[in-house]
């Protein structure tokens, strides 16, 4: 059943890589990205509604790792739209907005710090009973995955702008 799920999971990896550049027009291709995450996550809940797992063992390692792959997809495209619609007008407070929001990633990551030590080392029992919680919201696992992915996008962000700033100190020399 892993395999399935795997070929599900490359499967949206390639059509997220294929179909979309990320010049075209912004809302146009984060759109186009969620929807085939959105997409394949619901294949991915039938695929599992219709299995039943062999034991504990392997329900908690859908959860740990696919389930959570595919749900970090979805919330790092939900972060990107969220920024893209609120970046300023004003050039010059861009950096700014940026780094603004590498530190609100940084802060969730480092409010979940147990959790996300542990989730990089292999995630200890305490960390999936954590990310499991039927009263959380959302899998924290994808979370995590959402805010590493969107760090390395405000990254891109931040060099294209320190670029661009760059050249226009060169050409005013």
């Amino acid at each position: 059943m892993k395999k399935k799920y795997q070929e599900l999971y490359e499967e949206m990896l390639n059509e997220i890589g294929v179909k979309v550049s990320r010049q075209s027009y912004f809302p146009e291709w984060v759109e186009y990205y969620f929807s085939v995450c959105v997409q394949a996550s619901a294949s991915l809940l039938k695929m599992r509604q219709n299995y039943p797992f062999t034991d504990e063992q392997e329900e908690i390692g859908f959860f740990k790792t696919l389930e959570s792959q595919f749900g970090g997809l979805v919330e790092y495209f939900t972060l990107i739209y969220t920024a893209e619609l609120f970046i300023p007008e004003d050039s010059s407070k861009r950096m700014e907005y940026w780094n603004r929001e590498l530190g609100k990633a940084w802060n969730f990551l480092m409010k979940h710090e147990k959790f996300y030590l542990s989730y990089k080392a292999g995630l200890t029992e305490d960390a999936v009973n954590e990310m499991t919680d039927p009263g959380s919201n959302g899998s924290l696992a994808a979370m995590i995955i959402a805010r590493e992915k969107y760090m390395e996008y405000i990254q891109e962000k931040l060099a294209a702008l320190r670029g661009r700033r760059q050249n226009c100190l060169l050409m005013r020399a």
